[in-house]
């Protein structure tokens, strides 16, 4: 996959994706089977894009759904899915990094959002827009200040920790490049 090949770290097992036509957007994964539902007219891509999510989960999957650290699983397999775009078509990345800018310009800051017990389909999807917009937005940024490949072995860094908090993900980025690097993207994560 492409998660394997820019990660350099291949999953334990073989991944059979089966899709069906039988039932709208109900999608259901193991670590081994993902089962995609599609609808009538459903695009090749967007078929591609659900499975490279449904791979790309299970490298970024420390973090824990129920609070805001979910970002550090949302946030980097969505920016990862971008990058593998820049290697096949530099304009399709562009234009998948403006349109989070444009989606994540009216958002809150990622730090801290809202995860209630209880969260409605509205919440929830607010929070999935947080989170594959401006989270993305925030670690394209990161990685244009310590660069791509330092960047993937950060990465590589946080499955290997199983970094599942952002005050664990923060302490990893000072170590893996410096304590401004840390702190400007601490900042970020509060106020853009």
């Amino acid at each position: 996959s492409v998660y394997s090949e820019m990660l350099q770290k291949e999953l334990p097992h073989k991944i059979l994706a089966i899709v069906t036509p039988q039932k709208q957007d109900l999608r259901f994964s193991s670590d081994r089977v993902f089962l995609i539902h599609t609808r009538r007219g459903i695009k090749d891509m967007e078929i591609s894009r659900a499975i490279s999510e449904q791979i790309g989960r299970l490298y970024f999957n420390a973090a824990s759904s129920s609070t805001w650290d979910e970002w550090l699983n949302v946030s980097f397999v969505e920016y990862l899915r971008i990058i593998a775009l820049k290697r096949q078509e530099i304009s399709a990345f562009y234009q998948e990094i403006a349109s989070k800018k444009l989606l994540s310009a009216t958002l809150q800051p990622l730090w801290g959002f809202e995860v209630p017990e209880e969260i409605s389909q509205y919440q929830y999807d607010r929070n999935m827009v947080l989170m594959q917009s401006k989270g993305v937005l925030l670690l394209h940024y990161l990685s244009e200040r310590i660069g791509e490949s330092k960047f993937l072995a950060l990465c590589r860094a946080m499955i290997d920790q199983r970094i599942g908090t952002t005050d664990d993900f923060l302490i990893l980025l000072q170590q893996e490049t410096d304590t401004a690097t840390a702190a400007w993207f601490k900042m970020l994560l509060k106020s853009a």
